[in-house]
This record gives structure tokens, C-alpha cells and sequence, in this order.
């Protein structure tokens, strides 16, 4: 966590010059700034929450409640109040700073729905002998355990598709995905909450379909094409690069030509040709090109290795849980990190059409770095408050007595007086 959040700071002060030159009166740093005065606060909380957080406190019902409040609320205010910038309103401007509410979703997803289940598997136990007969209990298992959980996601990820954030509601789909898959449940209750929650959309889609013309003076697949023009455009740029605008392979080419020019080793850190206002997006979204061209193969190779380390120990320390929620959080939030870049690298080399997710700790946006390293932050909280045994403690350098370590080899803890890093 440590080298990549560095590392990140390094490349995003390089590839923010230009743009940070043109449009902040001549101060090449003072995007720089505002970037790096809110992911160090992030860090530091990720520190402090692995530090003197433990997994009981969040499992209160009050945090459980407060949390799906929380971002309920952004995801909300961002649909009436945000920012439009391309047709779509993903941003809110919360005078401070402006935040994406769908990232808050993605992270938020991964700790609600742990919390949540692991609740929810408590009740059922204590009403097992409420429910003798076989058939009810089938179905209400099934619904309490997958089905109400599931549908609550529902409306986070209607909140964010009708941003429209297609690629966010993709990855947000994957992790609730995941987490229902973390949370081994009986074989019972997926038949059972699968066909309630499929009855519950089909109704619910149902009445969309019959309701949506009615508000928008549009028919459906009218409203679609509206709503979704940018995410066609780009599908069909990706299927047919030939028949394409030049504006609309520019990001592409010249990614191609940033990645291409760098070589093995690169023409060295700050000294890159298409961040001077050839590769749009060359500070956020196509920062993975800006490393390519100013460190080579290497650096790009460096920060692959990095983030397969991350799902290495990330998972290591999952598996090495001591508790089913704990397990959940660690395998949930290396995922979505992981996923997040591995995405990422495949739009900046033309593997996927361009989707808007950033390089944790790598791409600009302070506030999506924030949430990132939160997420960072609850994987070494797991790490020190909730492993089962003294062998993967060893091993890792953690101190059972809790004092934060900062990591040794996979770049996750440090030694417990603070000086090893």
C-alpha cells in the first residue's frame, strides 16, 4: 500500500504538469496540491482506522443503518444536484471538494454488505425453531440472506446506471457478485433467493418500462439511446476503429503512441511528449500510457507486479481471517483494487473499449483516491484485528499487541516501532 500510494504520487505529479500548467495560471503544481492535500489525509486515516479501529465497533447496528444512509443520500443528491459534464451527472460539488458518489457505492458495498450478512445469518439462527416448517423456512432464508440484501443493492445500482456510470454499475454488479459468493450460503438459499429476487426485478423492470415514457416524452428504447449515446459511441469506436472519427481514436492512438515510445526503460520521469496536450486524460484515466512512455516496459511491468503483490497478500490475509466478515472485507476490497487496475490497464492498451475507471493511487481525483485507501486502510484492519492464527501474524510482521505496522515485503504494514517501511 505504501509503495503504491508513493509511486502513484510520483506519476501523478508528472503526468498533471502540463494540464495543471494550462489551466491554473501558469502553477504546474497546483493540481498537484489540492491532489495530494486530500490522499495524504486518506492515508493517514487508513493508518489511523488499521491502528486503533477494531471489526466489533463497525459491527453495531447504528453503523450497519448509518452507512447505507450515507451513501443512499450522495447517490441521490448527485441525481438532482450533480454535475453534468458529457450528458451524465456523476459528480457532486460539496463546496470543499466534489466527490463521485459511485466510488462511495463500490466501497461501501463491500463493508455494508459483510456487516450485513454476517447480521442477518445471526437472526436466522436464532429463529431457526420458529420456522419447523421446511417450505417456509426454504423461502425465508432465502429472502432474508439474499434476496432483501440484494434488492437494497438494487437501488444503489439504480442510483448509479441512470447517472449513466455504465462501467461503475459494472464493477459495482461484480462485487455484490462477489461478496454474496464470500458469504457461503447454503446451496437452499441461492435457489430461494434467486427466483425472489429475479420476481422482484421482472416487476419492478415491468413497471419502469410502463412508467419511464410518461415522465421522459420519450419511448424506451428512444430514451436508452439518449441516455446511453456516449457508451454506444464508444462500443462502436473500439468495434470499428477504421470507420471512426479522428477525435474519436485520439485517446487510443495516442495512448498507443505514448506506450510505444517509451521503450524498455523509458525517456525518464517528467520528460513525456503526450501529456503536453496530445493524450487527453493523460493525468486520470490514461495515466498507465504517461509510466509506459516516461519509465518503459519496466515501469509498466513494476506496476503490474505491484498490484498482483496487493492481491497476493490481499487475499493472504482474507484467507487468513479469523472470522467470516473479516474474510469478506479483505477478499472484497483486494478485489475491487485489483479489478479496478486490471480494467484500468486493459482500456490503456486497447484491450477494452474506454470505460472512465481510474488506477487506484495512480490516476488523479482525490476524493476516488480517498476512498481507495480507505479501502487499503479496512484490509490492514483485518490484517491486525482479525487473523486466526500466530503463523500468517509471523510471517507478515504484525504485532498481535497492535501496534501498526506498515508493510515489509508486499508493501502492506510496517514494523511496530514505526521506523521500517
Amino acid at each position: 500500500f505504501l509503495i503504491l500510494f508513493t509511486f502513484g504520487q510520483i506519476m501523478m505529479f508528472s503526468s498533471s504538469l502540463s494540464i495543471s500548467f494550462a489551466h491554473n495560471g501558469d502553477d504546474a503544481t497546483a493540481m498537484m496540491r489540492k491532489h495530494i492535500v486530500i490522499t495524504g489525509l486518506a492515508f493517514i486515516a487508513a493508518i489511523l482506522i488499521a491502528r486503533f479501529v477494531k471489526l466489533d465497533w463497525l459491527r453495531s447496528d447504528w453503523f450497519r443503518h448509518a452507512l447505507y444512509l450515507l451513501v443512499t443520500v450522495l447517490l441521490v443528491l448527485v441525481t438532482f444536484k450533480g454535475n453534468t459534464v458529457n450528458g451524465a451527472r456523476r459528480w457532486l460539488d460539496l463546496k470543499i471538494f466534489t466527490i463521485q458518489p459511485s466510488e462511495a457505492a463500490k466501497v461501501g458495498a463491500i463493508l455494508w454488505l459483510a456487516l450485513e450478512l454476517e447480521y442477518r445469518k445471526k437472526q436466522m439462527a436464532r429463529k431457526k425453531d420458529q420456522w419447523r416448517d421446511p417450505v417456509q423456512r426454504f423461502w425465508k432464508q432465502g429472502w432474508h440472506l439474499l434476496a432483501l440484501p440484494a434488492c437494497k443493492m438494487l437501488v444503489w445500482f439504480f442510483l448509479i446506471i441512470i447517472q449513466p456510470h455504465l462501467s461503475a454499475a459494472i464493477i459495482f454488479t461484480a462485487i455484490v457478485i462477489l461478496m454474496f459468493l464470500l458469504a457461503s450460503l447454503k446451496k437452499s438459499v441461492w435457489i430461494a433467493g434467486f427466483i425472489q429476487l429475479v420476481s422482484v426485478i421482472l416487476v419492478v423492470a415491468v413497471l419502469v418500462l410502463i412508467i419511464m415514457p410518461s415522465i421522459t416524452g420519450l419511448s424506451n428504447s428512444e430514451f436508452i439511446s439518449k441516455r446511453f449515446a456516449h457508451v454506444f459511441r464508444r462500443i462502436d469506436t473500439y468495434q470499428n476503429p477504421n470507420e471512426a472519427s479522428d477525435d474519436s481514436i485520439r485517446q487510443i492512438k495516442q495512448a498507443q503512441i505514448a506506450l510505444g515510445s517509451g521503450g524498455l526503460t523509458g525517456v525518464g520521469i517528467g520528460r513525456s511528449v503526450q501529456k503536453m496536450n496530445w493524450l487527453p486524460e493523460a493525468h486520470n484515466d490514461y495515466i498507465l500510457a504517461i509510466i509506459g512512455e516516461e519509465l518503459g516496459f519496466v515501469g509498466t511491468s513494476l506496476v503490474l507486479l505491484l498490484f498482483i503483490a496487493l492481491l497476493i497478500f490481499g487475499f493472504r490475509i482474507a484467507l487468513g481471517a479469523k472470522s467470516r466478515t473479516g474474510f469478506m472485507i479483505a477478499g472484497g476490497y483486494t478485489f475491487l483494487l485489483v479489478m479496478q487496475a486490471l480494467i484500468n490497464f486493459c482500456v490503456a492498451v486497447n484491450l477494452l473499449p474506454a470505460s472512465g475507471i481510474s488506477l487506484p493511487f495512480f490516476s488523479s481525483g482525490g476524493t476516488a483516491n480517498a476512498f481507495f485507501s480507505l479501502a487499503a486502510g479496512m484490509v490492514l484492519l483485518i490484517s491486525k484485528w482479525d487473523q486466526k492464527d500466530n503463523a500468517l501474524i509471523r510471517e507478515l510482521g504484525i504485532e498481535k499487541t497492535g501496534r501498526v505496522t506498515v508493510v515489509n515485503e508486499a508493501g502492506f504494514l510496517r514494523d511496530r516501532t514505526g521506523t521500517g517501511g
